[in-house]
């Protein structure tokens, strides 16, 4: 059975990448992003008082590891005349060997309610995509009530032909979400599934929410999501679903191949005392109540890794601002856009 997602919570906002040698392959299917709320410059009201009713998605997974994606949003802006919305999507994800590369192509965004539906900027950064959806910038063409926004795109290089873990919806976002209906259908049978939604935008109190598998299809819904709430799809497929896919990493900065080289050297350098003569100790052992060699240590210094937080031992290194396990945190979920 896929396990309690209690893991989410040791690598903060995202998970570490499993690497199996055998056995099924358990796929967490997942879109961490940033989708937050547009105002209208002279509107009235707090944006973040909007409220996504319902959110369907429709994740497709094919034979070569390719995701074909369709989110459809039922967002109320109440009385508030809204423009869209930003939706940010995670262009790299954390593994064992480096941040692996995602792709992301063909976006496309309709609106059965007659909404404005453009895709009208993209902005890209090292580790991100920000879509601003709806109305383009400075424009007056804006909606009040329930509008319908049906975004669809697809995505390479995010599954593993062995595993890979990540987030459906949220952490971050401030606005509520009601209801998450997420639709998983993989090319082989789904051999077992599960949801898990939190509260906590870390991750770490997860519980299970109703997850049906009818062959190659996992239906699994979330409620009552609000600001900082998640949810988390997994499903079990046979070894070799997903063997086509092959991962690609991301070439490490400057700063990153700095650190590489620091490290080693800033080892050897921690491996004594501070007064000459005195006696050994490894780097990062806490001192001992008879040494007065090296007073009182740095708090990084002084805790072995066995008495750390089970988060700070699986998180890895860091290398970001806000940092998953190898990787940068995206932005929040729900973001509010003006004019």
């Amino acid at each position: 059975m896929i396990p309690h997602p209690r893991r989410f919570s040791k690598l903060a906002d995202m998970h570490a990448l499993r690497t199996l040698t055998a056995g099924p392959a358990v796929v967490m299917l997942g879109l961490a992003a940033a989708l937050l709320p547009a105002p209208a410059a002279a509107a009235s009201g707090d944006p973040t008082d909007d409220v996504v009713r319902d959110l369907s998605i429709s994740i497709d997974l094919d034979e070569d590891g390719v995701m074909h994606v369709k989110e459809t949003y039922d967002w109320d802006f109440g009385e508030r005349e809204g423009l869209g919305f930003f939706r940010t999507l995670s262009t790299q994800m954390p593994s064992d060997e480096g941040p692996r590369v995602v792709d992301y192509e063909d976006f496309a965004l309709t609106s059965p309610t007659g909404a404005p539906a453009a895709v009208a900027d993209i902005e890209e950064s090292r580790d991100a995509l920000q879509l601003s959806l709806g109305a383009p910038e400075g424009s007056e063409d804006t909606r009040t009530g329930l509008q319908t926004y049906e975004l669809s795109y697809t995505v390479h290089g995010a599954v593993n032909p062995s595993s890979w873990d990540w987030i459906v919806a949220g952490p971050d976002q401030d606005v509520s979400i009601e209801r998450v209906t997420t639709e998983v259908t993989a090319p082989e049978e789904i051999l077992d599934g599960a949801c898990w939604q939190g509260t906590d935008s870390d991750l770490d109190d997860g519980r299970p929410c109703p997850a049906e598998i009818d062959g190659e299809t996992m239906t699994a819904t979330a409620t009552t999501l609000e600001p900082g709430g998640w949810q988390g799809v997994e499903v079990t497929v046979p070894e070799g679903t997903f063997s086509a896919a092959t991962p690609v990493y991301a070439e490490p900065t400057a700063s990153e191949r700095l650190a590489d080289t620091i490290a080693p050297v800033s080892d050897r350098i921690g491996t004594r005392c501070c007064r000459p003569g005195g006696p050994r100790r490894p780097r990062g052992s806490p001192p001992s109540p008879e040494s007065s060699c090296c007073g009182a240590a740095p708090a990084a210094m002084s805790t072995s890794p066995s008495s750390l937080p089970e988060r700070s031992r699986s998180q890895g290194p860091l290398w970001g601002s806000r940092a998953w396990s190898r990787s940068p945190r995206p932005s929040p979920v729900m973001r509010c856009r003006t004019t």
